[in-house]
């Protein structure tokens, strides 16, 4: 009987396992977080259809910048927002979303201006010598840099001494991605 308990449990991990390799295998499952174009597109789209029920779903697969929001409202809107795939344009190998022309356009002049600093990562993190994911919906605007943070608790330690903050931050980041400034 113990061997039975035995052997039952060690096949429902062996098979657990063997489920979760062919899952990942076959592209159902990812291990790591990723936002594709196709992604953002279909789950607006999906929407979208529930709507209206007529339009077919045709996304790409190229992967998209920071999770589908629109770089350049953070600077002309003050606020995070998402945006559509009406309005794409590919810069550095990724598409970036916006929620309107105007936004689009002014991001095609200046992209530099108006993308996120440290490649998206949290600046708190960096500050203390960390790569975190940065969150699109916790930021600031410093000096006219874009700037994302893990979650509120983080963004507030940061700004509680912001220059050594941002000194530390830029210090570690090009330790840890070694880039120069």
């Amino acid at each position: 009987m113990n061997n039975f308990k035995y052997n039952t449990r060690r096949n429902a991990k062996f098979s657990f396992i063997v489920t979760v390799i062919l899952l990942v295998l076959s592209g159902s499952f990812s291990v790591a977080e990723t936002s594709t174009i196709e992604t953002v597109v279909a789950e607006n789209k999906i929407a979208e259809k529930a709507e209206t029920k007529s339009e077919s779903l045709e996304p790409t697969k190229e992967v998209i910048a920071i999770g589908g929001f629109d770089v350049a409202a953070y600077h002309l809107e003050g606020k995070a927002i998402l945006g559509k795939g009406d309005y794409t344009y590919v810069w550095k190998g990724q598409t970036w979303l916006f929620s309107s022309e105007t936004n689009k356009n002014e991001f095609e002049k200046a992209p530099d201006k108006y993308a996120p600093e440290y490649n998206g990562c949290c600046a708190y993190a960096l500050s203390e010598g960390r790569i975190e994911k940065g969150d699109p919906e916790v930021f600031r605007i410093n000096d006219g840099k874009l700037y994302f943070f893990h979650d509120e608790n983080r963004r507030a330690r940061f700004e509680k001494d912001i220059s050594r903050s941002f000194e530390k931050a830029n210090k570690n980041y090009v330790k840890l991605f070694s880039i120069k400034f």
